[in-house]
């Protein structure tokens, strides 16, 4: 298993992956293209054989220096 930065190039396959881990909500694959763009940097793929196993998204408030607020963890 490896684990890596998201990358902007990832959000179809993360989008694809998230719609098979309900009950999870699945946004729109350009929520998840504007995700990775702009927060990229608190999102993480964890991947097996070349495939997804994995899907981890953060949230670093400006406010709380130091925090980061986990939205997603599939």
């Amino acid at each position: 298993m490896k684990v890596r930065k998201a990358t902007q190039e990832d959000f179809l396959r993360v989008h694809q992956f998230t719609a098979g881990c309900p009950p999870m909500e699945n946004y729109p694959e350009h929520v998840y293209k504007i995700i990775l763009r702009y927060f990229g940097d608190c999102c993480f793929i964890a991947e097996e054989n070349g495939h997804i196993i994995g899907f981890a998204m953060g949230i670093v408030p400006h406010s709380f220096p130091g925090t980061i607020f986990l939205w997603i963890l599939v």
